[in-house]
Protein backbone atom coordinates (compact mmCIF):
# COMPACT_ATOMS: atom_id res chain seq x y z
CA UNK A 1 0.00 0.00 0.00
CA UNK A 2 1.11 3.56 -0.55
CA UNK A 3 4.26 2.13 -2.08
CA UNK A 4 3.64 2.14 -6.02
CA UNK A 5 6.32 4.28 -7.94
CA UNK A 6 4.95 6.61 -10.07
CA UNK A 7 1.70 6.83 -8.09
CA UNK A 8 0.37 10.03 -7.63
CA UNK A 9 -1.16 11.24 -4.01
CA UNK A 10 -4.50 11.53 -5.49
CA UNK A 11 -4.37 8.20 -6.65
CA UNK A 12 -3.20 6.57 -4.06
CA UNK A 13 -5.68 8.30 -1.44
CA UNK A 14 -8.65 6.93 -3.67
CA UNK A 15 -7.66 3.74 -2.98
CA UNK A 16 -10.06 3.63 0.21
CA UNK A 17 -11.05 -0.08 0.57
CA UNK A 18 -11.24 -1.01 4.26
CA UNK A 19 -8.13 -3.22 3.88
CA UNK A 20 -5.61 -0.49 3.14
CA UNK A 21 -7.34 2.38 5.56
CA UNK A 22 -6.50 -0.92 8.09
CA UNK A 23 -2.85 -0.96 6.97
CA UNK A 24 -2.74 2.68 7.15
CA UNK A 25 -3.98 3.22 11.04
CA UNK A 26 -0.72 0.41 11.25
CA UNK A 27 1.71 3.75 11.10
CA UNK A 28 0.24 5.14 14.43
CA UNK A 29 0.52 1.69 15.96
CA UNK A 30 4.30 1.95 14.76
CA UNK A 31 4.56 5.89 16.22
CA UNK A 32 2.44 5.64 19.19
CA UNK A 33 2.40 3.28 22.22
CA UNK A 34 -0.14 5.03 23.81
CA UNK A 35 -3.04 6.38 21.39
CA UNK A 36 -5.38 5.02 19.31
CA UNK A 37 -7.18 5.88 16.00
CA UNK A 38 -10.50 6.59 17.37
CA UNK A 39 -8.86 9.30 20.58
CA UNK A 40 -9.25 12.55 20.50
CA UNK A 41 -5.27 12.93 20.59
CA UNK A 42 -2.15 11.00 19.45
CA UNK A 43 0.86 11.03 21.69
CA UNK A 44 3.64 9.99 19.22
CA UNK A 45 5.81 9.21 21.78
CA UNK A 46 7.84 6.84 19.29
CA UNK A 47 8.10 9.53 16.01
CA UNK A 48 11.13 10.74 17.09
CA UNK A 49 13.96 10.75 19.71
CA UNK A 50 14.79 14.32 19.73
CA UNK A 51 15.04 14.27 23.28
CA UNK A 52 13.94 18.44 23.31
CA UNK A 53 10.78 18.57 21.85
CA UNK A 54 8.16 18.63 25.00
CA UNK A 55 5.24 16.38 24.83
CA UNK A 56 2.93 19.10 23.14
CA UNK A 57 5.64 18.56 19.92
CA UNK A 58 4.54 14.82 19.98
CA UNK A 59 0.84 15.17 20.17
CA UNK A 60 -1.60 15.48 17.69
CA UNK A 61 -4.74 17.21 18.81
CA UNK A 62 -8.07 16.50 17.07
CA UNK A 63 -10.69 18.42 19.53
CA UNK A 64 -10.38 21.44 17.61
CA UNK A 65 -11.81 20.03 14.34
CA UNK A 66 -15.08 20.38 13.24
CA UNK A 67 -16.48 17.25 14.36
CA UNK A 68 -17.47 16.17 10.60
CA UNK A 69 -14.24 16.74 9.11
CA UNK A 70 -12.59 14.45 12.01
CA UNK A 71 -12.08 11.27 10.10
CA UNK A 72 -10.76 13.14 6.96
CA UNK A 73 -8.13 14.77 9.21
CA UNK A 74 -6.63 11.55 11.08
CA UNK A 75 -6.44 9.95 7.57
CA UNK A 76 -4.56 13.02 6.42
CA UNK A 77 -2.55 12.73 9.37
CA UNK A 78 -1.71 9.76 8.91
CA UNK A 79 -0.58 10.04 4.97
CA UNK A 80 1.67 12.72 6.17
CA UNK A 81 3.34 10.66 8.85
CA UNK A 82 3.82 7.36 6.42
CA UNK A 83 5.74 10.21 4.06
CA UNK A 84 8.02 10.35 7.82
CA UNK A 85 6.86 14.69 7.83
CA UNK A 86 7.51 15.75 10.82
CA UNK A 87 4.91 15.64 13.96
CA UNK A 88 5.41 19.79 14.33
CA UNK A 89 4.97 20.14 10.34
CA UNK A 90 2.04 18.18 10.93
CA UNK A 91 0.74 19.87 13.25
CA UNK A 92 0.94 23.23 11.76
CA UNK A 93 -0.57 21.70 8.83
CA UNK A 94 -3.53 20.88 11.01
CA UNK A 95 -3.80 24.24 12.58
CA UNK A 96 -4.25 25.46 9.29
CA UNK A 97 -7.00 22.90 7.69
CA UNK A 98 -9.13 23.52 10.89
CA UNK A 99 -8.76 27.56 10.23
CA UNK A 100 -10.71 26.52 6.99
CA UNK A 101 -12.79 23.81 8.04
CA UNK A 102 -14.28 26.30 10.93
CA UNK A 103 -14.71 28.85 8.13
CA UNK A 104 -16.59 26.94 6.48
CA UNK A 105 -19.07 26.35 8.94
CA UNK A 106 -19.11 29.18 10.74
CA UNK A 107 -18.92 32.08 8.24
CA UNK A 108 -20.52 29.84 5.27
CA UNK A 109 -23.04 28.49 7.31
CA UNK A 110 -22.01 24.87 6.85
CA UNK A 111 -21.19 24.63 3.32
CA UNK A 112 -19.80 21.11 2.29
CA UNK A 113 -16.43 20.25 1.37
CA UNK A 114 -17.38 18.48 -1.79
CA UNK A 115 -18.58 21.21 -3.18
CA UNK A 116 -15.13 23.58 -2.46
CA UNK A 117 -13.72 25.21 -5.45
CA UNK A 118 -11.24 27.77 -7.03
CA UNK A 119 -14.17 30.98 -6.17
CA UNK A 120 -14.67 29.58 -2.76
CA UNK A 121 -10.85 29.13 -2.12
CA UNK A 122 -10.43 32.60 -3.33
CA UNK A 123 -13.20 34.07 -1.25
CA UNK A 124 -10.92 32.39 1.89
CA UNK A 125 -8.08 34.13 1.05
CA UNK A 126 -10.00 37.27 1.57
CA UNK A 127 -11.41 36.49 4.54
CA UNK A 128 -7.69 35.82 6.20
CA UNK A 129 -6.80 39.35 4.37
CA UNK A 130 -9.17 40.80 6.76
CA UNK A 131 -8.70 39.52 9.97
CA UNK A 132 -5.52 40.55 12.22
CA UNK A 133 -3.24 37.82 12.02
CA UNK A 134 0.78 38.17 11.38
CA UNK A 135 1.54 37.57 7.91
CA UNK A 136 3.63 34.57 8.86
CA UNK A 137 0.89 32.93 10.33
CA UNK A 138 -1.55 33.44 7.63
CA UNK A 139 1.53 32.06 5.47
CA UNK A 140 0.86 28.47 7.88
CA UNK A 141 -2.81 29.05 7.35
CA UNK A 142 -2.64 28.78 3.82
CA UNK A 143 0.27 25.98 3.42
CA UNK A 144 -2.02 23.69 6.00
CA UNK A 145 -5.05 24.12 3.58
CA UNK A 146 -3.07 23.37 -0.07
CA UNK A 147 -1.29 20.40 1.71
CA UNK A 148 -4.87 18.73 2.46
CA UNK A 149 -6.12 19.41 -0.59
CA UNK A 150 -2.90 18.06 -2.59
CA UNK A 151 -3.20 14.87 -0.22
CA UNK A 152 -6.60 14.29 0.17
CA UNK A 153 -7.56 14.92 -3.52
CA UNK A 154 -10.12 12.30 -4.37
CA UNK A 155 -10.36 10.29 -1.22
CA UNK A 156 -14.70 10.49 0.21
CA UNK A 157 -15.67 13.61 -2.04
CA UNK A 158 -12.44 15.85 -0.96
CA UNK A 159 -12.56 17.73 -4.86
CA UNK A 160 -9.60 18.75 -6.71
CA UNK A 161 -8.44 22.10 -6.06
CA UNK A 162 -4.40 23.20 -7.54
CA UNK A 163 -2.73 25.79 -5.53
CA UNK A 164 0.00 27.27 -7.48
CA UNK A 165 1.19 29.59 -4.51
CA UNK A 166 0.81 30.92 -1.30
CA UNK A 167 -0.52 34.37 -1.43
CA UNK A 168 0.76 35.35 2.20
CA UNK A 169 4.72 34.15 1.48
CA UNK A 170 6.59 36.75 2.79
CA UNK A 171 9.24 37.64 0.41
CA UNK A 172 12.87 36.89 1.82
CA UNK A 173 14.38 40.76 1.60
CA UNK A 174 11.37 41.82 4.12
CA UNK A 175 11.88 39.11 6.43
CA UNK A 176 13.17 40.56 9.74
CA UNK A 177 16.05 38.84 11.10
CA UNK A 178 17.94 41.77 12.53
CA UNK A 179 16.28 41.04 15.80
CA UNK A 180 17.81 37.36 16.25
CA UNK A 181 21.39 38.59 16.53
CA UNK A 182 23.45 39.39 19.67
CA UNK A 183 25.42 42.21 19.71
CA UNK A 184 29.21 41.79 20.79
CA UNK A 185 28.72 43.74 24.12
CA UNK A 186 25.95 40.98 25.34
CA UNK A 187 28.06 38.36 24.28
CA UNK A 188 30.68 39.25 26.35
CA UNK A 189 28.86 39.71 29.33
CA UNK A 190 27.22 36.48 28.98
CA UNK A 191 30.78 34.66 28.41
CA UNK A 192 31.50 35.96 31.83
CA UNK A 193 28.96 35.05 33.96
CA UNK A 194 28.43 31.74 31.74
CA UNK A 195 31.95 30.71 33.01
CA UNK A 196 30.90 31.11 36.57
CA UNK A 197 30.86 28.08 38.71
CA UNK A 198 27.82 29.37 40.44
CA UNK A 199 25.74 28.89 37.22
CA UNK A 200 25.09 25.03 37.35
CA UNK A 201 26.96 22.84 35.46
CA UNK A 202 24.40 21.98 33.07
CA UNK A 203 23.27 25.29 31.94
CA UNK A 204 26.86 26.11 31.54
CA UNK A 205 27.81 22.86 29.31
CA UNK A 206 24.45 23.71 26.90
CA UNK A 207 25.21 27.23 26.77
CA UNK A 208 29.21 26.67 25.60
CA UNK A 209 27.64 24.11 22.94
CA UNK A 210 25.87 26.46 21.61
CA UNK A 211 28.28 29.51 21.57
CA UNK A 212 31.28 27.91 20.00
CA UNK A 213 29.59 25.81 17.47
CA UNK A 214 26.22 26.98 15.49
CA UNK A 215 24.41 24.22 17.01
CA UNK A 216 20.85 24.00 17.55
CA UNK A 217 19.58 23.67 21.15
CA UNK A 218 17.13 20.81 20.10
CA UNK A 219 20.35 18.53 18.73
CA UNK A 220 22.37 19.60 21.75
CA UNK A 221 19.93 18.82 24.32
CA UNK A 222 19.73 14.93 22.29
CA UNK A 223 23.24 14.50 22.83
CA UNK A 224 24.09 11.48 24.36
CA UNK A 225 26.26 10.21 27.42
CA UNK A 226 29.21 8.96 25.27
CA UNK A 227 29.02 11.72 23.02
CA UNK A 228 33.04 12.20 22.99
CA UNK A 229 35.74 9.81 21.63
CA UNK A 230 39.26 10.15 21.08
CA UNK A 231 40.56 9.95 17.37
CA UNK A 232 44.15 10.64 17.00
CA UNK A 233 45.55 13.57 19.00
CA UNK A 234 42.15 15.44 19.47
CA UNK A 235 38.59 14.70 20.83
CA UNK A 236 35.20 14.27 18.53
CA UNK A 237 31.83 14.82 19.59
CA UNK A 238 29.05 13.60 18.20
CA UNK A 239 25.56 15.45 17.83
CA UNK A 240 22.90 14.57 16.36
CA UNK A 241 20.86 16.49 13.62
CA UNK A 242 16.98 16.46 13.05
CA UNK A 243 15.84 19.18 11.33
CA UNK A 244 18.56 18.38 8.40
CA UNK A 245 18.19 14.70 8.43
CA UNK A 246 15.28 14.41 5.70
CA UNK A 247 11.80 13.64 7.84
CA UNK A 248 13.45 10.31 9.06
CA UNK A 249 13.21 8.69 12.25
CA UNK A 250 17.02 8.64 12.86
CA UNK A 251 19.27 11.57 13.08
CA UNK A 252 22.07 12.16 10.95
CA UNK A 253 25.30 12.37 13.31
CA UNK A 254 27.68 15.30 12.65
CA UNK A 255 31.13 14.95 14.19
CA UNK A 256 33.13 17.71 15.24
CA UNK A 257 37.00 17.65 16.34
CA UNK A 258 38.16 19.56 19.10
CA UNK A 259 41.73 20.31 20.09
CA UNK A 260 42.26 19.81 23.95
CA UNK A 261 43.78 23.19 24.04
CA UNK A 262 42.02 26.81 24.87
CA UNK A 263 38.22 26.84 24.47
CA UNK A 264 38.72 23.48 23.12
CA UNK A 265 40.05 21.94 26.07
CA UNK A 266 37.76 24.00 28.19
CA UNK A 267 34.44 22.79 26.17
CA UNK A 268 35.59 18.97 26.39
CA UNK A 269 36.07 19.51 30.37
CA UNK A 270 32.75 20.60 30.82
CA UNK A 271 31.19 17.83 28.80
CA UNK A 272 33.42 15.12 30.77
CA UNK A 273 32.05 16.79 34.06
CA UNK A 274 28.51 16.58 32.61
CA UNK A 275 29.23 12.57 31.62
CA UNK A 276 29.95 12.11 34.78
CA UNK A 277 26.60 14.11 36.74
CA UNK A 278 24.66 11.94 33.60
CA UNK A 279 26.06 9.09 34.70
CA UNK A 280 25.47 9.20 38.09
CA UNK A 281 21.75 9.66 37.78
CA UNK A 282 20.83 7.13 34.88
CA UNK A 283 19.89 4.27 37.64
CA UNK A 284 16.73 6.59 38.81
CA UNK A 285 15.23 7.87 35.25
CA UNK A 286 12.65 6.50 33.40
CA UNK A 287 13.90 4.40 30.72
CA UNK A 288 12.74 6.42 27.64
CA UNK A 289 15.25 9.59 29.34
CA UNK A 290 18.45 7.21 30.03
CA UNK A 291 21.76 7.89 28.23
CA UNK A 292 21.41 11.73 27.49
CA UNK A 293 24.05 13.78 28.16
CA UNK A 294 22.01 16.74 29.35
CA UNK A 295 20.86 14.77 32.19
CA UNK A 296 19.99 16.12 35.50
CA UNK A 297 18.60 17.16 38.80
CA UNK A 298 16.65 20.76 38.00
CA UNK A 299 18.26 23.39 40.37
CA UNK A 300 16.29 25.23 42.51
CA UNK A 301 17.86 29.04 43.20
CA UNK A 302 17.41 30.32 46.65
CA UNK A 303 17.21 34.10 46.74
CA UNK A 304 18.45 35.20 50.17
CA UNK A 305 21.35 32.59 49.75
CA UNK A 306 21.97 33.76 46.00
CA UNK A 307 22.67 30.31 45.21
CA UNK A 308 21.37 27.10 43.29
CA UNK A 309 20.43 24.04 45.23
CA UNK A 310 19.75 20.57 43.43
CA UNK A 311 15.91 19.41 43.02
CA UNK A 312 14.98 16.06 43.41
CA UNK A 313 13.18 15.51 40.57
CA UNK A 314 15.26 14.03 37.19
CA UNK A 315 15.20 14.63 33.93
CA UNK A 316 17.39 15.55 31.09
CA UNK A 317 16.83 19.33 29.63
CA UNK A 318 14.86 20.49 26.93
CA UNK A 319 14.76 23.87 24.77
CA UNK A 320 11.81 25.53 26.48
CA UNK A 321 13.64 25.14 30.32
CA UNK A 322 16.75 26.26 28.75
CA UNK A 323 15.53 29.54 26.84
CA UNK A 324 13.97 30.24 29.81
CA UNK A 325 17.28 30.05 32.07
CA UNK A 326 19.06 32.08 29.73
CA UNK A 327 16.36 35.38 30.16
CA UNK A 328 16.48 34.61 34.40
CA UNK A 329 20.02 34.40 34.28
CA UNK A 330 20.46 37.24 32.09
CA UNK A 331 18.08 39.28 34.37
CA UNK A 332 19.63 37.83 37.67
CA UNK A 333 23.39 38.90 36.60
CA UNK A 334 22.41 41.67 34.89
CA UNK A 335 23.33 41.59 31.07
CA UNK A 336 22.49 44.28 29.11
CA UNK A 337 22.83 45.66 25.69
CA UNK A 338 25.01 48.29 24.73
CA UNK A 339 21.97 51.33 25.74
CA UNK A 340 21.83 49.75 29.39
CA UNK A 341 18.39 48.05 28.35
CA UNK A 342 17.65 44.60 29.24
CA UNK A 343 17.87 42.15 26.60
CA UNK A 344 15.38 39.22 25.76
CA UNK A 345 17.49 36.04 24.26
CA UNK A 346 16.86 32.80 23.30
CA UNK A 347 19.48 30.04 22.28
CA UNK A 348 18.62 29.75 18.73
CA UNK A 349 20.51 33.30 18.26
CA UNK A 350 23.58 31.81 18.96
CA UNK A 351 23.13 29.83 15.91
CA UNK A 352 22.74 32.80 14.14
CA UNK A 353 25.79 34.83 15.84
CA UNK A 354 27.77 31.95 14.92
CA UNK A 355 26.56 31.87 10.88
CA UNK A 356 26.63 35.46 9.97
CA UNK A 357 30.08 35.91 11.77
CA UNK A 358 31.72 33.07 10.04
CA UNK A 359 30.03 34.67 6.74
CA UNK A 360 31.63 38.33 7.37
CA UNK A 361 34.99 36.89 9.01
CA UNK A 362 35.31 35.48 5.22
CA UNK A 363 33.86 32.19 5.39
CA UNK A 364 32.20 30.77 2.27
CA UNK A 365 28.26 29.47 2.46
CA UNK A 366 29.45 26.04 1.76
CA UNK A 367 32.00 25.93 4.40
CA UNK A 368 29.47 27.01 6.59
CA UNK A 369 27.08 24.23 5.35
CA UNK A 370 29.44 21.97 6.48
CA UNK A 371 29.54 23.20 10.18
CA UNK A 372 25.73 23.21 10.02
CA UNK A 373 24.57 20.57 8.28
CA UNK A 374 22.16 22.86 5.57
CA UNK A 375 21.25 21.09 2.38
CA UNK A 376 21.15 24.19 0.97
CA UNK A 377 22.49 27.91 1.25
CA UNK A 378 18.59 29.50 1.02
CA UNK A 379 18.01 29.03 4.60
CA UNK A 380 21.54 30.76 5.17
CA UNK A 381 20.95 33.05 2.92
CA UNK A 382 17.90 34.30 3.33
CA UNK A 383 17.30 33.49 7.30
CA UNK A 384 21.10 33.96 8.96
CA UNK A 385 22.72 36.67 7.61
CA UNK A 386 22.73 39.63 9.33
CA UNK A 387 23.55 43.24 8.66
CA UNK A 388 25.63 45.13 10.96
CA UNK A 389 26.77 48.17 9.15
CA UNK A 390 26.99 49.19 5.19
CA UNK A 391 30.66 48.35 5.44
CA UNK A 392 29.86 44.54 6.19
CA UNK A 393 27.00 44.62 3.91
CA UNK A 394 29.07 45.13 1.61
CA UNK A 395 31.80 42.71 2.34
CA UNK A 396 28.80 39.84 3.08
CA UNK A 397 27.22 40.19 -0.47
CA UNK A 398 30.88 40.15 -1.94
CA UNK A 399 31.37 36.81 0.20
CA UNK A 400 28.07 35.76 -1.36
CA UNK A 401 28.39 36.15 -4.99
CA UNK A 402 31.97 34.61 -5.21
CA UNK A 403 30.30 31.33 -4.47
CA UNK A 404 30.42 28.91 -6.94
CA UNK A 405 29.14 25.84 -7.51
CA UNK A 406 32.48 22.93 -7.81
CA UNK A 407 32.23 19.44 -7.62
CA UNK A 408 34.75 18.65 -4.54
CA UNK A 409 35.19 15.81 -1.33
CA UNK A 410 34.74 16.78 2.13
CA UNK A 411 39.07 16.23 2.58
CA UNK A 412 40.40 16.12 -0.54
CA UNK A 413 40.57 18.23 -3.93
CA UNK A 414 41.73 15.90 -6.63
CA UNK A 415 42.29 18.05 -9.49
CA UNK A 416 44.79 20.52 -7.82
CA UNK A 417 46.98 20.74 -10.76
CA UNK A 418 44.61 23.79 -11.86
CA UNK A 419 45.94 26.85 -11.47
CA UNK A 420 42.63 29.02 -11.09
CA UNK A 421 40.87 25.88 -9.31
CA UNK A 422 44.01 26.06 -6.60
CA UNK A 423 43.01 29.89 -6.28
CA UNK A 424 39.60 29.14 -5.41
CA UNK A 425 39.99 26.48 -3.19
CA UNK A 426 43.01 28.27 -1.05
CA UNK A 427 39.89 31.55 -0.80
CA UNK A 428 38.14 29.14 1.43
CA UNK A 429 39.42 30.02 5.60
CA UNK A 430 39.60 26.09 6.02
CA UNK A 431 41.68 24.86 2.93
CA UNK A 432 45.24 24.66 3.23
CA UNK A 433 48.23 24.08 0.89
CA UNK A 434 50.49 20.95 2.34
CA UNK A 435 53.54 21.89 0.35
CA UNK A 436 53.89 20.38 -2.73
CA UNK A 437 51.58 16.77 -1.85
CA UNK A 438 48.52 18.88 -2.87
CA UNK A 439 45.62 20.88 -1.03
CA UNK A 440 43.29 19.99 2.07
CA UNK A 441 39.81 21.63 1.64
CA UNK A 442 39.29 21.57 5.32
CA UNK A 443 41.68 21.43 7.74
CA UNK A 444 39.70 21.43 10.41
CA UNK A 445 38.65 17.61 10.37
CA UNK A 446 42.04 17.08 8.72
CA UNK A 447 42.90 12.81 9.58
CA UNK A 448 45.99 12.79 8.36
CA UNK A 449 47.45 14.65 11.73
CA UNK A 450 50.36 16.35 9.12
CA UNK A 451 50.29 19.31 11.65
CA UNK A 452 50.77 17.55 14.50
CA UNK A 453 53.86 16.01 12.87
CA UNK A 454 55.40 19.48 12.01
CA UNK A 455 54.92 19.98 15.30
CA UNK A 456 57.17 17.08 16.74
CA UNK A 457 60.83 17.91 17.88
CA UNK A 458 61.61 14.52 15.80
CA UNK A 459 60.57 16.36 12.89
CA UNK A 460 62.88 17.10 9.85
CA UNK A 461 62.56 20.07 8.00
CA UNK A 462 63.08 19.99 3.78
CA UNK A 463 65.90 23.41 4.04
CA UNK A 464 64.80 23.67 0.18
CA UNK A 465 61.24 24.13 1.39
CA UNK A 466 62.24 27.34 3.70
CA UNK A 467 60.10 29.72 1.17
CA UNK A 468 56.90 27.79 1.80
CA UNK A 469 56.82 27.41 5.70
CA UNK A 470 57.85 31.40 5.27
CA UNK A 471 54.75 31.72 3.45
CA UNK A 472 52.67 29.41 5.88
CA UNK A 473 54.06 31.93 8.32
CA UNK A 474 52.40 34.54 6.91
CA UNK A 475 49.10 32.84 5.84
CA UNK A 476 48.11 31.73 9.60
CA UNK A 477 49.26 35.51 10.37
CA UNK A 478 46.42 36.65 8.34
CA UNK A 479 43.98 34.12 9.89
CA UNK A 480 44.97 35.06 13.46
CA UNK A 481 43.46 38.47 12.40
CA UNK A 482 40.64 37.04 10.87
CA UNK A 483 39.09 34.68 13.76
CA UNK A 484 39.59 37.67 16.01
CA UNK A 485 36.08 37.29 16.96
CA UNK A 486 36.13 33.34 17.19
CA UNK A 487 38.29 32.35 20.16
CA UNK A 488 38.17 28.23 19.36
CA UNK A 489 39.49 28.94 15.67
CA UNK A 490 41.86 31.76 17.03
CA UNK A 491 43.45 29.28 19.23
CA UNK A 492 44.04 26.50 16.36
CA UNK A 493 45.18 29.66 13.98
CA UNK A 494 47.81 30.87 16.42
CA UNK A 495 48.56 27.20 17.20
CA UNK A 496 49.62 26.92 13.36
CA UNK A 497 51.45 29.72 13.71
CA UNK A 498 53.70 29.29 16.14
CA UNK A 499 54.51 25.61 14.49
CA UNK A 500 55.51 27.43 11.42
CA UNK A 501 57.78 29.80 12.71
CA UNK A 502 59.71 27.32 14.76
CA UNK A 503 59.97 25.20 11.76
CA UNK A 504 61.12 28.47 9.95
CA UNK A 505 63.64 29.19 12.81
CA UNK A 506 65.07 25.51 12.46
CA UNK A 507 65.76 25.86 8.82
CA UNK A 508 67.97 29.18 9.43
CA UNK A 509 69.48 27.62 12.31
CA UNK A 510 70.56 24.89 10.42
CA UNK A 511 71.96 26.75 7.03
CA UNK A 512 73.72 28.87 9.25
CA UNK A 513 75.31 26.05 10.83
CA UNK A 514 76.83 24.29 7.40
Amino acid sequence: MFSNVGASRSQIVQRSELKEIKELKETLINLSSKSDFDDDLWILDKAASNQSLTKGTKTLYYKSTPEQYVYLIKIYALLRLSENRKVRTIISNINGVNMFFTYLSEKMKGYPLDKVNKKIVKEYEGYLNKINLKPRTKETYWTGVSSFFNVMSGFQGVPHIHFCRNPFTVPIRKRNVKTKYIEQTILMQLDLVFKNEDIPLVYRTAYWLCRLIPNRITEVCSMKIDCIKPYLAEKVISIPMFKQNGGHKAPEIRQIALKEEGMGKYLIDLIREQIEDSKSLQNDIHEEQKNFLLTYLPPIYIPHMEKYVKGKTITVLKESTFNRMIKVICKRYGVVDSSGKNVNLSSHMFRHNGITDRLYEGFRVIDIMSMTNHKSSQMITSSYVHVKNDELQKKAAKVLSEEKPMVMFRGRIINAEDPNKVKQILSRPFAHKIGRLGICSDISNCPSEMFECLACDFFVPNANEVNYFEEQVKQWEEKVQKYSNHPFLKENALYNLEVNKKIVKKILRGIASE
